[in-house]
């Protein structure tokens, strides 16, 4: 009787090492904080700081267009206003259209 206790113990012990193992396992492949989620996080972490790199150097040339503006740059009022769709007195706009054949 002691024997098939004993057996018992051990066989409940292994089984509980294996379940943790296997528990453990799935964790580590497919939880939330699981080795794949870790890759995919160090991807998107340099696709955003691609992204800031881009967006400072946006901010930097948008500072200087705006001290230009302010310091009143004929040639960077011209431009913009320009961009804008504004013109000189007296001046002719003409607008093409492109139509695409078949």
């Amino acid at each position: 009787m002691k024997i098939k206790k004993k057996r018992n113990i051990k066989t409940f012990y292994i089984l509980l090492i294996v379940c943790l193992f296997f528990l453990t396992c799935y964790q580590s492949f497919f939880g939330k904080y699981s080795i794949i989620k870790y890759f995919e996080y160090q991807e998107k972490e340099k696709q955003l700081i691609l992204e800031q790199q881009e967006l400072r150097q946006k901010i930097k040339v948008q500072k200087k267009n705006n001290k230009l503006l302010k310091n009143g740059d004929p040639y960077e009022i011209e431009k913009q206003a320009r961009e804008r769709g504004m013109v000189k007195k007296g001046e002719k706009v003409y607008k093409f259209e492109i139509k695409k054949g078949n």
